[in-house]
């Protein structure tokens, strides 16, 4: 019972497993598009860095619709943007043409989780990590409003979460700051928790980042952000949770793997 989509940076492929995580027929590429380990190209020259594939991959609440992003810039494409894909899941296919989202400052998405139909939370990040981060950021797209330049659909965003400037009266961390940051060189994953809260993770690239404290492996960290405006039009809920967020003040829930 049950199906998974999986997304690939170096072909790119998108593929399909069950439940046991047995592949259900063969990868599936993007359409012209091919990153130099891409085994199917031939003489066809790369048109994407290595690992520049899918990095993103969200899906719509409904189940049908797959909505994979490029983590690299296709050659030919206006500089600094990234396809954002619709893919069909029961036809398998994907739908004519595709966004281009603009990054403002980072180097890459780390990822993309569908809100409803149309919108989406993107992690935009630089490769810096600790004092020298810069840009770790949340934006809000939606699909629905961008701007065409040359017949190209670029993407309008909204900030949501600056990463490195989380409000936290209360110095839930104990560092004597009522400012948190989340410095790391590869944040990855944001989960939508209920309208007012997100939960964000880091890739801790075990054992080579070294974050929080010199010569020390990061561990796995999750924080819970409560945003000041909902993500969805429906009353706040009643859940007594202390904030952490744009507009917010931080709690840490099962913040650390130990290593």
């Amino acid at each position: 019972m049950g199906r998974f989509w999986f997304s690939d940076e170096f072909g790119p492929f998108l593929f399909k497993t069950d439940a046991n995580g047995v592949v259900l027929g063969p990868e599936i590429g993007i359409p012209g598009v091919f990153a130099p380990q891409n085994p199917f190209r031939g003489d066809t020259p790369p048109n994407l860095r290595s690992s520049g594939g899918l990095e993103g991959l969200a899906i719509s609440p409904d189940g049908k619709t797959l909505y994979p992003l490029l983590e690299g810039v296709v050659a030919g494409d206006p500089a600094n943007t990234l396809r954002l894909y619709a893919f069909d899941v029961d036809s398998e296919t994907f739908a004519p043409g595709y966004w281009l989202y603009p990054l403002t400052g980072g180097v890459a998405i780390g990822d993309l989780t569908a809100i409803d139909d149309n919108r989406f939370l993107v992690i935009e990040r630089d490769n810096r990590r600790g004092p020298a981060a810069q840009v770790k950021q949340i934006f809000s797209i939606d699909r629905r409003e961008f701007d065409e330049v040359d017949g190209q659909r670029i993407l309008r965003k909204s900030l949501l979460v600056d990463l490195l400037d989380i409000r936290d009266p209360l110095d839930l961390d104990g560092d004597g700051s009522t400012a948190f940051r989340f410095p790391f060189s590869a944040i990855e994953a944001v989960a939508i928790v209920d309208p007012f809260h997100l939960v964000v993770a880091n890739d801790n690239n075990y054992p080579f980042n070294a974050t929080r404290r010199a010569g020390v492996p990061d561990n796995t960290e999750f924080i819970l952000l409560r945003v000041d405006r909902p993500l969805v039009d429906v009353p706040e809920p009643a859940m007594g949770l202390a904030l952490l967020g744009l507009g917010a003040l931080g709690l840490s829930v099962g913040l650390r793997r130990r290593v």
